[in-house]
């Protein structure tokens, strides 16, 4: 499955996913079989139009439009107030890659080349 976003907006998370379901008792990927029902995104301070698409293969891709405008606060409380996002210095969400993906198998078992034999009991 891929996400795609037009806009002022970024994805949160991965632009494309591949399912693990063929991975069969794997230690390394992203540990669904299902994709997941979420990606979320990031404004990035300026109005406009957001359209996010998602496409697969062998499936119609679909997409849905976000209008992004100031925010205008209808009752603000006295000493409280929601500033505008600044554009200016913000820096994208940061994904830690070494979740999930560089755990390494417990060694439980030593390799073993020879010849094992077992004794027959009579």
């Amino acid at each position: 499955m891929k996400s795609h976003v037009e806009g002022p907006a970024t994805l949160v998370g991965p632009d494309v996913y591949i399912s693990d379901r063929n991975k069969l008792e794997e230690y390394e990927g992203t540990m669904y079989i299902d994709a997941p029902v979420i990606n979320l995104i990031r404004v990035t301070g300026e109005t406009g139009t957001v359209t996010i698409t998602a496409s697969a293969t062998g499936l119609k891709s679909a997409s849905a439009t976000v209008e992004v405008v100031d925010y205008i606060d209808s009752s603000p409380l006295p000493g409280i107030s929601e500033l505008r996002l600044n554009p200016e210095g913000r820096k994208p969400v940061a994904i830690n890659l070494s979740q999930a993906n560089s755990v390494p198998a417990p060694k439980e078992m030593k390799p073993f080349a020879g010849e094992v034999l077992f004794p027959i009991s009579r």
